[in-house]
């Protein structure tokens, strides 16, 4: 059957949860996801599609590489003129790296960010940027001609479709010609994708599965290790009882062999007679499945394959992941690596951020020349000799965590030769 409530243009089965499997716990009733109007564009079919991005930051590789990219995104901070101080004091006010910072990392994340922005009592300026969980922000359902004037943020929409818990609020729409300095407003980026109409998927979207899957082998071999790795068993038993005291017999079964967390898995059969027509007996039967571990670590592998390559890693080493060799290369090869990695992915993190900011320094009228100062993992590995020739002997004894030495403020290479009169 097919969700006829198609806002997002997005058609399906109402059985169907993208093919995603990443769960959350206690699952919601249909009803409260179908069937109903809301003010709002759902976000996928059931409107927690953050909510499922998040869950899958529980794998360590997607994890350490969304850290990493994170590290980078924000560098070594904003870059700008300090000497202003009227812009120093604005940053300041608004903690402006934890703002970037944490818009960034939901740019990665969800593939957007948003920020709650107040104008001055005079209406001239804003005053007052804050972060909002992109996560927890919905899209206005829009008007016939596809445009909207706002949207709807809940502190846990997961918990409001279960409870009617954290209504979502509503918050207009940031636009510099409508100015009210009683009206908090929200500005928002999202990222063009063809997959969900006006909401954004991030850049890893193509490999969701693969996370789905690591944490089912995670929680597969977890489970293992909490029940004493104990096979799947098939036991077959004389006919007992009724289809309900079978039912119970199961489950009560299950309970001690599967242990809490099921990992291991015990199939029953109830009846049948043995070749002289007797009822058969009792008889546990065991199935090894250790014969699995060559398919578990091959597949192991190709999830970190495939996950470094959704990422576009160019090196596993950037995410301290190792490679095949060792460090992935030498030092100017990593620093290639690193360059190129900024280029064409961490900079798609960056600009949009960047740009919302300027925008408001525009309004303000700050000069909008800022950048983000970028972190470098290494450094170049000069020669002994080369160091001597541009470095001041202070300089190398700073480097080795010594004390400076009279004198040592002067490159030898290039201290006034003395000359000697006969």
């Amino acid at each position: 059957m097919i969700n006829k409530n198609n806002e997002n243009g997005l058609f399906r089965r109402e059985n169907d949860r993208y093919n995603y499997n990443i769960f959350l716990p206690r699952e919601i009733p249909k009803e409260n996801l179908l069937y109903q109007t809301y003010n709002w564009l759902r976000y996928d079919w059931d409107n927690l599609y953050p909510q499922r991005l998040l869950t899958t930051l529980s794998c360590p590789i997607h994890n350490a590489i969304c850290n990493t990219k994170r590290t980078y995104s924000i560098g070594e901070g904003l870059n700008y003129d300090t000497s202003n101080i009227a812009l120093s004091t604005f940053f300041e006010r608004n903690d402006i790296n934890t703002l970037l910072d944490r818009s960034m990392y939901d740019m990665i994340l969800f593939g957007g960010f948003s920020w709650f922005v107040k104008w001055s009592l005079d209406l001239t300026r804003i005053v007052s940027i804050e972060h909002v969980n992109f996560s927890k922000v919905r899209i206005k359902y829009p008007d016939i001609n596809g445009n909207f004037d706002g949207f709807y943020v809940s502190g846990d929409w997961r918990e409001y479709l279960l409870s009617q818990r954290y209504t979502p609020q509503f918050v207009p729409k940031f636009c510099e010609d409508i100015r009210d300095n009683q009206t908090c407003y929200l500005m928002a980026h999202s990222n063009y994708s063809p997959i969900l109409n006006y909401y954004p998927v991030p850049d890893y979207h193509a490999i969701i599965k693969w996370l789905d899957l690591d944490l089912d082998i995670a929680t597969f071999h977890a489970n293992n290790v909490k029940n004493g790795f104990v096979n799947t068993a098939f036991l077959s038993m004389p006919e007992v009882g009724d289809e309900k005291q079978q039912k119970l017999f199961v489950e009560r079964v299950n309970r001690m062999y599967a242990g809490a967390n099921n990992g291991g898995r015990l199939m029953v059969a109830f009846g049948g007679t043995t070749a002289d027509g007797e009822a058969i007996l009792p008889k546990f039967t065991p199935i090894s499945t250790t014969n699995n571990a060559d398919i578990y670590a091959n597949l192991q592998t190709e999830i970190k394959t495939q996950i470094i390559s959704g990422h576009g890693l160019n090196s596993p080493t950037l995410a301290g992941l190792s490679g095949q060799g060792g460090l992935g290369g030498n030092a100017s090869e990593i620093k290639a690596s690193v360059e190129i990695f900024q280029n064409t992915i961490i900079k798609n993190y960056q600009n949009p951020v960047l740009l919302k900011l300027k925008e408001i320094l525009q309004i303000n009228g700050f000069d909008d020349n800022i950048s983000i100062k970028q972190t470098m993992p290494i450094r170049y590995i000069f020669s002994e000799a080369l160091m001597e020739k541009i470095t001041t002997p202070n300089e190398l004894r700073k480097e080795m965590g010594l004390e400076p030495v009279e004198g040592g403020d002067v490159i030898p290479s290039l201290q006034p030769v003395q000359q000697t009169l006969f």
